[in-house]
Parts: structure tokens; sequence; C-alpha cells
């Protein structure tokens, strides 16, 4: 019998929670851990039945490379004692950096674990914005860590932008290789009936709009070095002097 089942909540309320999630969540025979209660799924959960969360450790340790780690250990302390449930919201395999711990770490404390898969915060604002993943070239960002190099050469998504700090780093760096009227939408809450998806110019986006469930929308869009390669490639195609033109040619323009 599985000792730890880690579950995804979905991307809100229980409504959209897996069926077999939550009937597992309603065991009462079983301890339920909730990464955080800063979740509409998690809070009507919690108002059912008791429920532990991993809050109080966000306050202790300063760093994420501190939290994780202290969280995988709690949670199989837990799991080594009595059948548990670790619910994280969202999907478990969607930007869950606890997760790969635990797999690693209940494997060396020989602790069967099962980990089930639930609607991400990126299947709703897909839905929320007519995208298709595959189809359209979908890229996802961790707001806390952006690449050196931003390629925004097809529809983007980026994620973790949950305190204001963050929002405005990422903003800002947005900023470096984007015009500021560039329109890039602010998806708040998606997977809610109240959830929005609010377009307007990179340059209005504010700190205060960060939020637990926010995340920033980019079109496809040519820009920085990809966007310098596209220009040079169309050039070559579509512009008859520069189809005349070799290296020798141009040296002069040095």
């Amino acid at each position: 019998m599985t000792q730890l089942a880690v579950v995804g909540l979905g991307p809100a309320d229980l409504d959209r929670t897996p069926r077999h999630v939550r009937e597992l969540l309603e065991d009462p025979d079983v301890t339920v851990i909730v990464r955080t209660m800063e979740h509409p799924a998690a809070q009507t959960l919690a108002a059912s039945r008791q429920v532990l969360s991993c809050d109080r450790l966000y306050e202790q340790y300063e760093s994420f490379e501190e939290l994780y780690p202290a969280i995988a250990s709690w949670v199989l302390e837990h799991a080594a004692e009595r059948r548990t449930v670790f619910a994280v919201p969202g999907s478990p395999l969607v930007g869950e950096r606890t997760v790969g711990l635990l797999r690693e770490a209940a494997g060396d404390a020989g602790i069967s674990i099962t980990v089930s898969p639930a609607e991400s915060f990126i299947d709703a604002i897909c839905a929320q914005a007519g995208l298709d993943p595959l189809f359209d070239g979908l890229r996802v960002l961790d707001g806390r860590d952006l690449p050196a190099i931003l390629w925004l050469d097809c529809p983007t998504i980026v994620g973790h932008v949950d305190v204001p700090v963050v929002l405005a780093d990422v903003t800002a760096r947005l900023l470096q290789v984007l015009p500021p009227d560039t329109k890039v939408g602010l998806s708040i809450d998606a997977g809610s009936e109240d959830g929005s998806l609010v377009w307007g110019p990179l340059s209005a986006v504010r700190p205060d709009q960060a939020g637990y469930r926010t995340s920033l929308l980019l079109p496809s869009v040519s820009a920085g070095l990809r966007g310098a390669v596209e220009v040079v490639r169309r050039l070559r195609v579509e512009c008859p002097w520069d189809r005349e033109q070799t290296h020798h040619s141009i040296t002069h323009n040095l």
C-alpha cells in the first residue's frame, strides 16, 4: 500500500480537482498536507477536514534552496508514520521542485510513493488565451529564474511572479529587449470563475499586480539576438540588394 501520495489540487477550487484525488483527500484515515493554504482548493478542503500546511516553513527559511528540502523532509516524517497525501497547487508535475526531492528521498527511506498529475496553471492559461501548446510552440519561464538570454519568438508564459519584487524584476528584464508598448497579457486566477486575462502595454504592468496565481503571457515577438537573426533571414529572402551582397562587397561598411 502506498505510504505517500503526491497529488495536484488543480488551478482553482476543488471542483477542478480530479475526482479520484478528491476522494483520497476526503479519506479520514490519511494525513493530508498541503504545500500552501494560499490556494482556493486548499482553503475549501481545510474547511471540511483537518489539514496540515507547510506555510510555517516558508517563514523559517530565507531561501528556496533551504525551504524545499525542509518541506520534503517534513512530509516524509509523516509518511513514515501514517499514510500521507501531499497536495500541491496545480499539477505536481509542473513547477514543483519538492516533488523531485520527495521522489529521490522516498526511495532512499524505503517509502512507497505515487504522483498523480492534475490540471496545471499552464492548462488554465492556455484555455484563457486559446493557445495550443504544441501547435503554437509554447514556452514557459520561471519569473524567479529567467535565463540570461530571453528567446521570445513564440508565445511565452512567465510564472512564479507571486510577489511585487519578482514581477518588477521580470518587467524590467523584458523592457530591456521589448518596446514599452509591447502587448502582454496578465493572467489572474486562471481556472476560477472570476479569473481574467487582461491585455495591455508592458510598461503598464505594476508590481502590485503580482500574486500567487498570477502569470504574464507574451505573444510571439522578434526581439534581441533571435530578432536580429530573423531580420537578417528576411532581408536575404525579400531584399534584392541584400541578395546581391557577399562578405567582400560589404567589407567597407564595417
